[in-house]
């Protein structure tokens, strides 16, 4: 729309008190926004360049938020328009559809202001030496392209490689260079080998970052899984943690390094710690690293974790450190004195002082606490255990067997069928105006939804076989997958819920198998024509993978503890008969982490005063704190009424602090390695067969540097 000039926008008195981003009047905010944008050099300038459609005569502006208004018709009720000041294409469509007759008066003042519009251009030649348009101006014309300097566009350029992931080849392209030239003329493009150094650069600022970030925080979780693709391996890890403040979940890529060779649970595990290494993470500090349940990660970490070594956040119970106390000084209960008697010179062997000098020394790996992935433990049952349904003679049934191959048989034909073909494809879109979905061999759940699809396109499914010459699925067919998807949707939601990273802690964990449990039992109770036997393979299959949690056994005493910390849980959850001990344990967990606490503090404490030398320290036993005492019936205090509290919100752990430790501690593991499979995502879009060429060590970097592009 052409832009008027002298008109100022005239508000009556009843709009007085519209309310303005910047708290002015229409016709000024409007003024105020052209003259702050620098497209007018004056207020005047800014009033002629208010198009001629937005002066008062038909729409009244209501609001103007940089170069988008708001608007209102003067012959209409209640009818708000947007636009932009410089496209105002909507408020005429407005007129054309429902004020045709107005289009005549619009067309006359339109011509009334374009010439009061060249009269005011005409003064404004004389007027400013700046600015002198000779014909019709639009707003575009008065912005001033902005003047991106060198270092800009560098870095523009080396994002853009980043987060689309393109070849470091891509700047020596003749299009990316005629794009680069094209929109600043004026710009020098850097060469390969410069983005190469650039990229460098970013990895060192980023990697430095993410180290700030470990300093911040008191435990990390990790997560670790190995990845296949075009014949080569890599290990890749994830970091996890909570912050303080506000407890949120922050993740950040670690590692993805090539494995050559057999993957050896010792190779692991000697990768495992080189990468926490790397980062100054120390093994007290990490609470767990979740992995899958492949026997390779079991056995390096059940061969490699504690190797007889404490960790310093550790807390040791009062007893083993009285033992540990009276072993040093040569006091020992009396079984351990027995034992010291009964030695005679038959028990006493010889051995290499050369063996025993360098004993211990071969490996220097240590790796954290191990935790089982559970979406793969879930995977398992709803896979592995799911077939003893068939197979274990003591609960399948013939019924079963025979409903089960003959339905999944015609799926698989038609799975197979759609995937094959184009033509089948074209023919379901379009019978069914949809797509139907083909399972994962990698993914359970991707079966699961594949049947839900089928079942939701039922009423079309036979259109589709018939004319793909497929055979039907037959009414007792349907019923059975009808069954199977109610028995195995709580599986799967089990799975969705703790596939998750932002808002998924470890205290989930304890609550989704138990609701699990509950229904699959409820489902079990229910009158199941044909599915019986799978109801029951898939409730011992839980039963048995998840024993402690169900159990609530010692084993479980982390879960109870994570559970009961996050406020939307706390006791809810648990059965009646062992909300006093759960409830006793949680108490025990916040009186140890406080305990930590203060020993650190003291400890610091201590070593700022000059007492006694360090020689002669050690021998003296002194009387525990009194502190401790008075501390611990406070702890316990605020514990009983966190759990009263009928707040759920997690800003609600801001009012009981030594809870809110505990919830850190406790909650910041993961329940699954879905972090670091979704790494393996965006790898693949790097990790492509034109780029094999691409170094282990660039294909690395470029990969951190995507994920973790938002770390700050």
């Amino acid at each position: 729309m052409e832009p008027t000039e002298g008109i100022k926008v005239v508000q009556d008195q009843e709009d007085q008190d519209v309310s303005l981003s910047s708290s002015l009047s229409a016709s000024e905010a409007v003024t105020s926004t052209l003259t702050k944008s620098k497209s007018c050099s004056s207020v005047k300038e800014a009033q002629q360049a208010l198009p001629s459609i937005l002066d008062g005569t038909f729409f009244r502006i209501i609001s103007v938020d940089g170069n988008c208004v708001k608007a209102k018709c003067k012959h209409c009720v209640n009818s708000e328009i947007k636009g932009q000041l410089d496209h105002t294409s909507n408020f005429l469509t407005h007129l054309k559809r429902l004020h045709p007759k107005l289009l005549s008066s619009y067309d006359e003042h339109k011509k009334k202001t374009q010439s009061l519009k060249r009269q005011a251009s005409s003064s404004l030649t004389t007027d400013s030496t700046h600015y002198a348009p000779t014909k019709t101006t639009k707003i575009s014309a008065f912005v001033k392209p902005a003047i991106v300097s060198q270092q800009q566009i560098d870095t523009l350029i080396t994002n853009y490689i980043v987060e689309e992931m393109r070849p470091l080849a891509t700047v020596e392209k003749p299009a990316f260079k005629n794009l680069v030239k094209g929109l600043a003329p004026y710009a020098s493009i850097m060469s390969r080998k410069t983005l190469g150094k650039r990229l460098d650069e970013k990895y060192s600022s980023m990697i430095e970052c993410v180290k700030k970030n470990f300093n911040e925080t008191d435990y990390v979780c990790t997560t670790a899984d190995i990845w296949t693709c075009n014949n080569k391996s890599y290990l890749g890890m994830t970091v996890h943690w909570i912050e303080k403040d506000d407890l949120s979940r922050k993740s950040a890529a670690l590692a993805f390094r090539r494995i050559t060779g057999t993957h050896t649970f010792d190779v692991i595990a000697e990768m495992i710690s080189d990468v926490h290494s790397s980062f100054d993470l120390p093994t007290g500090k990490i609470t767990c690293t979740v992995t899958d349940n492949g026997s390779n990660f079991v056995k390096a970490f059940k061969t490699f974790t504690n190797q007889g070594h404490t960790s310093d956040s550790e807390f040791v119970p009062c007893a083993t450190i009285s033992n540990a106390t009276a072993t040093v000084f040569g006091f020992e209960d009396d079984a351990m004195q027995t034992n010291s008697v009964e030695t005679d010179e038959d028990h006493i062997s010889s051995q290499d002082l050369d063996n025993i000098l360098t004993e211990g020394t071969e490996s220097n790996v240590y790796l954290p606490p191990h935790q089982k992935c559970c979406s793969h433990t879930l995977n398992l049952i709803a896979t592995t255990d799911a077939e003893k349904a068939c197979t274990d003679p003591e609960i399948s049934e013939s019924n079963y067997k025979r409903l089960y191959r003959s339905s999944l048989a015609k799926c698989s034909v038609l799975w197979n069928s759609v995937s094959r073909s184009s033509k089948a494809s074209d023919a379901v879109h379009e019978i069914c105006d949809k797509q139907i979905m083909r399972p994962n061999a990698t993914r359970w759940n991707s079966q699961f939804d594949a049947i839900k699809r089928l079942i939701e396109l039922k009423d079309k499914l036979g259109m589709v076989c018939d004319e793909l010459k497929l055979p039907r699925l037959q009414l007792n067919e349907w019923n059975f997958l009808q069954e199977y998807i109610s028995i195995l949707s709580p599986v799967a939601q089990a799975l969705d819920v703790l596939q998750g990273e932002k808002d998924c802690y470890f205290g989930i964990i304890l609550p989704t198998i138990i609701s699990v449990e509950k229904k699959l039992i409820t489902l079990s109770r229910t009158k199941l024509v044909s599915t019986f036997p799978l109801a029951t393979a898939i409730l011992r299959g839980l039963q048995n993978r998840f024993i402690d949690i169900l159990s609530l056994n010692e084993a479980a005493n982390k879960y109870i503890i994570a559970t009961i910390c996050h406020p939307t849980f706390k006791l809810r959850c648990i059965r009646s008969g062992e909300r006093e001990r759960c409830k006793r344990i949680f108490i025990d967990a916040v009186l140890e982490q406080k305990l930590v606490q203060f020993a650190s503090e003291r400890h610091e404490t201590v070593d700022s005063v000059v007492c006694l030398p360090q020689s002669q320290s050690v021998f003296f036993v002194f009387e525990e704190d009194v502190q401790v005492h008075e501390g611990s019936n406070k702890i316990q205090v605020e514990c009983c009424q966190y759990i009263d509290d009928i707040d759920s919100s997690l800003t609600s752990l801001n009012k009981y602090p030594h809870v809110k430790l505990t919830f850190i501690k406790y909650n910041c593991s993961l329940p699954s390695s879905a972090p670091v499979e979704r790494m393996f995502s965006t790898a693949g879009q790097i990790e492509t067969p034109r780029r094999n060429l691409l170094s282990d060590s660039a294909f690395e970097k470029l990969l951190l540097l995507k994920c973790n592009r938002n770390i700050q």
